[in-house]
C-alpha cells in the first residue's frame, strides 16, 4: 500500500506616448521553442551532509530571492531523529543568476516527538507564500498549512485535515483570483487511496471535495497542482492499479467551473511516481516525475523523467530520461522532482538522490538554458534637489528633477505604465507615462516636477511599473522602487530648516531694501525673485509664520 511505500523515505531517512493613450500594444510572443540544453553532466549538488534530504519544493519570492524547502532527517552519532522541514534562500541580487549564493540551512518546522514531511509550496500574487506539509503529531499523518507574509514573516502552521486516515502528499495553489486551493492524498485501505481538495474563498474554507473517487484497487496519490497562464488549473498525480500493478501519471484540467476527464500522461509498464507540474513564462507546460527501472534481475533504480508541451497541453514531447545512469552495478536513486522557473529565465529541477560519492541522500539540481520570460524593473530612482523651498509668488517656480531608469530584463517586448509618486499622508502622482521597451532595453527618463501649489511637507519618492494583468512576471518585487525623502519647506523658510520663525523674519529685516551688489544682500531673502528684498518678501514670511514641516 502507498503508506508502506512511503515509509522508507521517511524512516531512512523606451518610447514615451501621451499620458491619455490607453490602448496597450500586444506583446509579440516568441515562437514556442524550449531549445533545451539540459544534461545530467550539468547537475549541481545542493546539500552535502550526512543527514537524509528528501522532497524538495522550490519557489522564487517576488523580491527575486529563490527558496528551496525540503524534508530533512537529521542523523548524528549513528542515530536518526524525526524529520523536520528545512529551507535555504538565495541572496543573489543580480537579475541573472551568474552564480547562486545560498544562505545556511534553517529549520522552519520541527516537532521533536513527531515527523514533518513532504513540503509543497505556492505563492500568491501579493507575495504571500503557502507551505503545506504532512505531520503525524496528531497520531496519524495530517496536512498542515503554514503562511509567509513579506511584511511580517512566517505564521504558525494550521492543521487542515482531521481524518484518522493518513494524508501525506499535498499541493497548495494560490490562484490569480485570490482563492487558495489545497489538494492532498488520503489512504483509505491497504490497496486504495484517493485525492481530495478544498478551496479558501472570502475568508473561509469550502467543503472537502473528492478529486478522485475510485474503488478499492486503485491508489490515486501524490498530487501536484499549477495554474496556467490562461487561468486553467492543472493537477497531475500518480495512479496505481493494484490489480495490474501499473502506475502511471494522470492529469485533469479545471476550466470554466468544471473538471475534465482524467487522462494518462505516461503509459510505461514501469511505475511512475511523484509528478510535478509548472508552466513557464513562454507558456510551455513542464512535467517531471521519477520512474522505477529494472537494472538487473530483482534490482531496480529510480530515474528522473520529464516532458513538456508547447501547445497548451494538446500534445507533449516524447519523455526524456534526465538521470539515465548506465553501466553501474548499483545505480543511484533519483526521485521526487520539483520544478520552477526563476529570475534568470531558466527552468530549475531539484530532486533527491544518493548519487554523491558518500551515498548520502542529498538534493541535486539541474537547469535548462534560459526560456523566454517577462521581467520589467525600476532600476534607478533619484531626484535633485532633495530639499527645496516652495514658491511664495507667481513669478517664482520651484522645480525638482526626478530621474528614473526602467529596464526590460526579459526576452519579450513590453508596453506598460510607469507611475512616479510623492507620498506623505496621501499619494500624489508626479508623472504617469506609457512606455514601450524592446527586450533587454534600458530607458532613462528625466521628469520635471513643478511643486507650485504643493503643500509643504516631507514626501517619500517612489516609482512603480504596472504590468498588464495577463503578464505573470517572473519577479515583481523590483517593479517598484522607493527613493529618498523630498523636503518641501514653506515659502517663507529663508534658512530652510523646515519652519518659518523669528530667524526667517530677522533674515528679511537684515537684508531689507538690499539689491544684488549692495551691502547686506541675501538672495535667499528675495522670496519673490524680483531682485530686491522688500515688503513683498516680508509679507510671505508673515503669511507662513509658524508653519513647521
Amino acid at each position: 500500500m502507498y503508506a508502506s511505500k512511503l515509509a522508507p523515505a521517511i524512516l531512512l531517512l523606451l518610447v514615451i506616448t501621451p499620458i491619455g493613450y490607453s490602448s496597450i500594444r500586444p506583446n509579440i510572443a516568441p515562437i514556442p521553442d524550449p531549445g533545451l540544453n539540459i544534461s545530467i553532466s550539468n547537475m549541481q549538488r545542493f546539500t552535502s551532509d550526512i543527514s537524509y534530504d528528501f522532497d524538495p519544493a522550490i519557489i522564487q519570492r517576488l523580491d527575486g530571492a529563490a527558496v528551496v524547502f525540503w524534508e530533512n532527517i537529521p542523523f548524528s552519532n549513528g542515530k536518526i531523529s524525526n524529520p523536520v522541514i528545512n529551507y535555504r534562500t538565495s541572496n543573489s541580487p543580480s537579475p541573472t543568476y551568474s552564480s547562486l549564493n545560498w544562505s545556511a540551512s534553517q529549520t522552519l518546522v520541527s516537532t521533536p516527538l513527531s515527523q514533518n514531511v513532504a513540503p509543497a509550496v505556492s505563492q500568491a500574487r501579493n507575495g504571500t507564500i503557502y507551505l503545506s506539509f504532512a505531520s503525524n503529531r496528531t497520531g496519524n499523518f495530517d496536512i498542515f498549512l503554514k503562511r509567509y507574509s513579506p511584511a511580517t514573516g512566517w505564521y504558525a502552521e494550521q492543521q487542515q485535515t482531521l481524518k484518522t486516515a493518513d494524508e501525506v502528499i499535498s499541493s497548495p495553489l494560490a490562484a490569480s483570483d485570490g482563492s487558495l486551493w489545497l489538494f492532498w492524498d488520503r489512504t483509505l485501505s491497504a490497496t486504495s487511496a484517493n485525492i481530495f481538495y478544498k478551496v479558501w474563498r472570502s475568508g473561509s474554507w469550502g467543503p472537502e471535495t473528492p478529486f478522485t473517487n475510485e474503488g478499492s484497487t486503485i491508489e490515486n496519490v501524490q498530487p501536484s497542482a499549477f495554474q496556467m497562464n490562461d487561468g486553467s488549473i492543472w493537477v497531475v498525480w500518480s495512479r496505481m492499479d493494484t490489480v495490474s500493478n501499473l502506475t502511471h501519471v494522470y492529469y485533469e484540467v479545471y476550466r470554466n467551473g468544471s473538471w475534465s476527464s482524467a487522462l494518462p500522461l505516461t503509459s510505461n509498464t514501469n511505475p511512475d511516481q511523484h509528478p510535478h507540474i509548472i508552466q513557464d513564462q513562454n507558456s510551455t507546460i513542464w512535467v517531471a516525475w521519477n520512474r522505477e527501472l529494472p537494472v538487473s534481475l530483482n534490482v531496480f533504480q529510480n530515474d528522473i523523467f520529464y516532458t513538456y508541451s508547447v501547445n497548451n497541453g494538446a500534445s507533449f514531447i516524447h519523455e526524456v530520461n534526465l538521470t539515465n545512469d548506465t553501466g553501474c552495478a548499483v545505480c543511484p536513486e533519483d526521485m521526487q522532482p520539483s520544478l520552477a522557473q526563476w529570475k534568470d529565465g531558466r527552468v530549475y529541477l531539484f530532486w533527491a538522490s544518493n548519487r554523491g560519492p558518500q551515498n548520502y541522500w542529498d538534493l541535486f539540481y539541474d537547469t535548462t538554458n534560459p526560456q523566454p520570460f517577462h521581467h520589467m524593473a525600476v532600476t534607478a530612482l533619484s531626484a535633485s534637489p532633495m530639499t527645496i523651498r516652495l514658491s511664495g509668488a507667481p513669478s517664482v517656480t520651484a522645480v525638482i528633477t526626478v530621474n528614473v531608469t526602467v529596464t526590460n530584463w526579459g526576452t519579450f517586448p513590453e508596453s506598460f505604465w510607469l507611475f512616479v509618486k510623492a507620498t506623505n499622508t496621501t499619494s500624489r502622482t508626479i508623472a504617469a507615462q506609457f512606455l514601450s521597451l524592446s527586450a533587454g532595453q534600458v530607458m532613462s527618463l528625466s521628469i520635471i516636477w513643478n511643486t507650485n501649489g504643493i503643500m509643504p511637507a516631507k514626501y517619500r519618492l517612489s516609482a512603480n511599473i504596472v504590468a498588464p494583468a495577463n503578464e505573470q512576471q517572473i519577479v515583481t518585487g523590483d517593479n517598484t522602487m522607493t527613493g529618498g525623502v523630498l523636503w518641501l519647506v514653506p515659502p517663507g523658510d529663508i534658512n530652510m530648516d523646515g519652519r518659518v520663525d523669528i530667524l526667517d523674519g530677522a533674515a528679511v529685516a537684515y537684508a531689507f531694501g538690499s539689491r544684488p551688489g549692495t551691502l547686506f544682500w541675501n538672495p535667499q531673502a528675495d522670496l519673490t525673485g524680483d531682485g530686491v528684498v522688500d515688503i513683498l518678501d516680508a509679507s510671505i514670511v508673515a503669511l507662513w509664520f509658524g508653519t513647521v514641516t
